[in-house]
């Protein structure tokens, strides 16, 4: 028996260890992919109702909410298509061959990702920006 309680003390000291080395404390955070911003003609993709920027999203993305009121900070009005609400939306990404969200489409630009600066200088080439913004 006392055997029996030294080896169970020792498994769970190992136990401990491991959870320990697996959790070691706050990971550094990793970098989001670039983003990418192409040129082309994304007519098939805009907005029927007549908002000049569609933003794709997902429900779970938090860089989605970001994208969105980085937008609504900019006062531009756009047209949210959310890939939980509407799973065939998904073939829209897999036609414009992207790969993540949050995906916006302004005019013949596709932006892949979410930087504020880009978000911003694309809306400024579009001339979407209201002249108290830029």
């Amino acid at each position: 028996m006392k055997w029996l309680r030294m080896g169970m003390v020792g498994l769970f000291a190992l136990a401990g260890a491991g959870l320990a080395h697996w959790y070691s404390g706050p990971r550094e955070r990793t970098a989001l992919p670039p983003v990418q911003v192409q040129l082309g003609d994304y007519s098939a993709f805009h907005d029927p109702g007549g908002a000049r920027v569609v933003l794709y999203t997902l429900a779970s993305c938090p860089v989605c909410g970001v994208a969105k009121q980085a937008l609504d900070a900019h006062g531009v009005a756009y047209a949210e298509r959310r890939l939980d609400d509407a799973p065939s939306l998904r073939e829209d990404l897999r036609a414009l061959g992207a790969r993540s969200v949050p995906l916006m489409i302004v005019g013949r630009h596709k932006v892949e990702g979410f930087d504020r600066e880009v978000f911003r200088e694309t809306l400024e080439a579009e001339s979407l920006l209201p002249s108290d913004r830029r």
